[in-house]
């Protein structure tokens, strides 16, 4: 069937059989297909290769999307189906000897519905009921957020057009939760979404402004009941593919016999802000690079060829470096960085296993660290500042009985952290520097 043009808005397609196999149809009542369709003024996503650089033949390209927001990303070798060839934001791909297209596909991640239960009055029950909501577009709807007075199962049902009805048994503690639920739903209307037995879950009476719309994806109506409540299902997370489907984005290749090695170290580490650390130092060591791009996945870029970078939150970064040979051309490879905080009180519980002693504690002028320890052992010592920066490091091997010095003679009063790191562990202790 070939394309049709259309103006943005609803429209009711039909598609009517006049001769089947060349024969006029004796039951004209049933030879048509109706389909509702909702046509939108959108353009496709961008996405990108290795920063707009053409990739050096045999060499890696850096896939990058340019969506912002939460969304899955996958990258496909053909614009409709397809192999699957890469996952992520930012993917590497090995390329051949000539150029070729990939096709992005994007799934954002919105939220709609109350956020909270802070408007109107709260209250539980278990009666039954639900949202009403339509479906504008094909989504998923990940994960609610709900409120309980006690733990244990509930039972939720998925109502909707011609006769749907899927259910889900879902253990819910007591308190704010999300859970999650990946129902997916097609276009249509008339769907609900219920608890059908078990505990109670907090609703509002009042405080609600229906619909709530996330736009072209879906509207939450009302409740089952009536508007002037809100039953159970907050905060919606739902994923949907992008209306515009996939986006070409061509890879072009240099034939070239000095392709870069790019890599680097560390390329996977792991750092903890409890202890005082907050950067990682990285050491360049490609083969044939004369440029290095990195991206240190928390939204900065460099260009130092060894650089210094410092984390302020926790999660897993991407790291990730291009480089430019002496052709012109771009090769790229990935690392991670993993940032957590250990609780202080955990640290401090370590501190106490290994008979960690540091004094004087306030000092002016020198600490001294001892560690109960049975036979000499290597480690490292730091200490760093509040803000986790560190100001005096040292590798070494502690003694049995023996007190090290730290020096802080020429630091700013103020509160540090003394870490320790041996045996794959990690001991610390704050102290005061004054004068």
């Amino acid at each position: 069937m070939p394309p049709l043009p259309s103006e943005p808005g609803d429209f009711e397609y039909v598609a009517e059989i006049f001769q089947a196999n060349g024969e006029a149809d004796a039951r004209s009542l049933n030879n048509q297909l109706k389909i509702n369709v909702r046509i939108i003024a959108d353009e496709f996503l961008e996405g990108r290769v290795s920063d707009n650089s053409t990739v050096c033949q045999g060499g890696q390209a850096l896939l990058q999307s340019l969506y912002e927001g939460p969304a899955t990303v996958h990258w496909y070798g053909e614009p409709i189906d397809g192999n699957l060839l890469a996952e992520g934001d930012n993917a590497l791909l090995p390329v051949g000897d000539e150029p070729f297209t990939v096709y992005m596909e994007v799934s954002p991640v919105q939220k709609g519905g109350r956020v909270d239960n802070e408007e109107g009055i709260l209250q539980f029950d278990d009666e039954g009921q639900g949202l009403a909501f339509d479906a504008y577009t094909a989504f998923t709807i990940k994960s609610v957020k709900v409120y309980a007075e006690e733990s244990g199962s509930r039972l939720l049902v998925l109502r909707g057009p011609a006769g749907l009805s899927i259910t889900k048994v879902v253990p819910i503690p007591a308190g704010e939760h999300r859970i999650l639920l990946d129902l997916d739903i097609n276009p249509g209307e008339g769907y609900s979404l219920e608890l059908r037995a078990g505990k109670p879950l907090g609703l509002n009476l009042g405080g609600s402004d229906f619909p709530y719309v996330i736009p072209n994806v879906l509207s939450i109506n009302r409740s089952t009941q009536s508007v002037a409540f809100y039953h159970y299902f907050y905060d919606w997370e739902v994923e949907f593919p992008y209306f515009c489907g996939r986006t070409p984005v061509a890879v072009e290749v240099l034939p070239t016999e000095n392709t870069p090695q790019p890599a680097y170290s560390p390329m996977d580490v792991e750092i903890d802000l409890s202890s005082g650390i907050n950067e990682v130092s990285f050491t360049e060591e490609s083969e044939g690079a004369i440029s290095w791009l990195w991206d240190f996945g928390d939204g900065t870029i460099g260009t130092e060829r060894n650089p210094t970078h410092v984390y302020s939150d926790t999660g897993q970064y991407q790291v990730i470096l291009t480089v430019i040979g002496q052709d012109g051309c771009a090769s790229s490879v990935t690392g991670t960085v993993t940032v957590t905080e250990t609780d202080v009180t955990a640290v401090g519980h370590l501190a106490r296993e290994y008979g960690m002693k540091v004094f004087p504690n306030p000092a002016n002028g020198l600490f001294y660290l001892s560690l109960d320890i049975p036979r000499p052992r290597e480690a490292e010592v730091f200490l760093s500042d509040m803000l986790g920066r560190p100001v005096w490091r040292q590798r070494l091997e502690l003694l049995p009985n023996e007190a090290m010095e730290i020096p802080v003679s020429g630091l700013p009063e103020g509160l540090y952290s003394v870490v320790v790191r041996l045996d794959g562990a990690q001991v610390g202790r704050r102290v005061v520097v004054h004068r």
